[in-house]
């Protein structure tokens, strides 16, 4: 009996990275069919239309840019697998959209090999992550006081904000985007600040890149 033809949705708001992730995906799955997807409403669209077996996802991606993302599909399309395919940092991002339901996460500078592996594994009905990732979580249960890391003491919404402030957005755009009000955000900013013992913007973007 043939193999079934995988049906793969590529949803990020970057036409040549849609493009140049389908190019790869196919030197070794020359029979998939491919969708794609420009932002999560489109994504959401495509999936209650077509039987998709895998959606590659971007963390910032219009109408979602956010972990909760992730438990909505999930919760309405329990069958399909989410791969993140994203350039934010794997140490920061990748335990909590896997914890939030993902299939695993990839990030965009990773290597040719190593993303064709996430790819099968997750088809296969595995968790992917790389060996960093791996060895982050491993350090991370062994040393929950490390200052270096205070990154980790983030609640999710606490880093979607955090993420927000980093790339330009200030309060009202960041509440749009994350569906909350104004002052919960202001709320969380200062969280957030007080967590990582930071003053401004250009301290929080300082707190990131040590990380």
């Amino acid at each position: 009996m043939s193999a079934k033809t995988r049906r793969i949705l590529i949803t990020d708001d970057h036409l040549i990275i849609r493009y140049g992730t389908i190019r790869l995906i196919k030197e070794f799955m020359p029979d998939a069919i491919f969708f794609e997807a420009s932002t999560l409403n489109q994504a959401k669209a495509i999936i209650s239309t077509e039987d998709i077996d895998l959606l590659i996802l971007d963390i910032n991606i219009p109408g979602g840019d956010n972990i909760k993302m992730v438990e909505a599909i999930k919760v309405k399309w329990p069958g399909i697998k989410v791969l993140m395919f994203s350039g934010y940092p794997e140490e920061d991002y990748a335990m909590r959209y896997i914890q939030a339901g993902a299939d695993g996460y990839v990030h965009k500078d990773t290597s040719i090999n190593e993303i064709q592996r996430a790819v099968e594994l997750v088809l296969a009905g595995k968790t992917f992550m790389s060996e960093q990732v791996k060895e982050h979580a491993i350090n991370t249960l062994i040393s929950r006081d490390n200052p270096g890391r205070r990154i980790d003491t983030l609640s999710n919404r606490e880093l979607d904000v955090a993420r927000h402030l980093i790339n330009g957005r200030g309060t009202i755009e960041i509440a749009a985007a994350l569906n909350l009000q104004m002052s919960t955000v202001s709320t969380y900013k200062k969280r957030l600040f007080e967590k990582l013992q930071v003053k401004n913007i250009i301290e929080l973007i300082d707190r990131f890149q040590e990380s």
